[in-house]
């Protein structure tokens, strides 16, 4: 309870770049940045006095340090320990640096796709709409919550024929991607003009379990 390392596995030496046993003895502060050590004082006072199992990335984001100076995120979960030689905290540190940068690119996709300037529609493996984006709407007249869990073919002319869209709908189930022009109908009875492009996206088993529109309106 007094932020004195007692003991340290070979996975946070290697994460934090110490040699095996360097950290015994030493403070914890030694693996939290400078700015967030008066925090982490806290953390470990308000631990001390109500010491119960806890994560203590929920709700903030925490940085470890690294022996040659660079900061990391980290997912810190703590758990009281009753030793013979008094209470004492166990603290198991995942380095979450991959999770973050993962989620940052996410985010980054996401805004890309929300600005973009021509219309995108992820369906499901059964062609049920999951998203579209604002210019979806701004193209259709639909609103994302009329769109929402139907399908494509709400959009459906009669311009082109039913073999028309087995044939598509057979080119990307069986995973190759499709692109072409076919002529669609808006909320109001318009008819407009899409270049599109429709393509499978696989899970970690290898399935397809979505698929990607991206329509461009080519009307004029």
């Amino acid at each position: 309870h007094d932020g004195v390392i007692r003991s340290a596995n070979e996975e946070v030496e290697r994460i934090f770049g110490y040699e095996r046993g360097e950290l015994s003895g030493d403070s914890v502060d030694r693996l939290v940045p400078n700015a967030a050590r008066p925090q982490h004082a806290d953390l470990r006072r308000s631990f001390t006095a109500a010491p119960d199992r806890r994560i203590m990335a929920k709700g903030r984001e925490l940085k470890g340090l690294r022996k040659n100076g660079t900061e990391f995120f980290v997912e810190v979960g703590l758990a009281p320990l009753e030793l013979p030689d008094g209470p004492m905290v166990a603290a198991a540190v995942h380095d979450i640096s991959d999770r973050k940068k993962a989620e940052s690119e996410l985010i980054r996709l996401s805004r890309a796709v929300e600005n973009s300037p021509v219309a995108v529609v992820i369906t499901d493996a059964a062609a049920v709409i999951e998203y579209v984006n604002p210019q979806f709407t701004e193209v259709t007249g639909y609103t994302a919550e009329e769109a929402l869990g139907r399908n494509p073919r709400m959009l459906n002319s009669g311009v082109q024929s039913a073999k028309f869209y087995e044939n598509l709908w057979s080119t990307i189930s069986a995973g190759t991607d499709w692109r072409g022009e076919f002529c669609n109908k808006k909320k109001s009875g318009e008819l407009f003009w899409v270049s599109a492009s429709i393509s499978s996206i696989r899970d970690a088993s290898g399935e397809i379990s979505h698929y990607v529109a991206v329509e461009e309106d080519i009307t004029d």
